[in-house]
């Protein structure tokens, strides 16, 4: 749902940017996360 409101403003500043990376991080690592889990139950 952020993804659409910050895509307007890419060029405004870097903390957008930095905040999309770090969300996008998050969903990675919580990905690898029920990946595991998957294999280890």
């Amino acid at each position: 749902m952020l993804l659409g409101s910050s895509l307007p403003i890419r060029g405004g500043g870097d903390t957008m940017t930095t905040y999309e990376k770090l969300s996008l991080l998050i969903q990675f690592s919580m990905l690898i996360v029920e990946v595991l889990r998957c294999f280890y139950s």
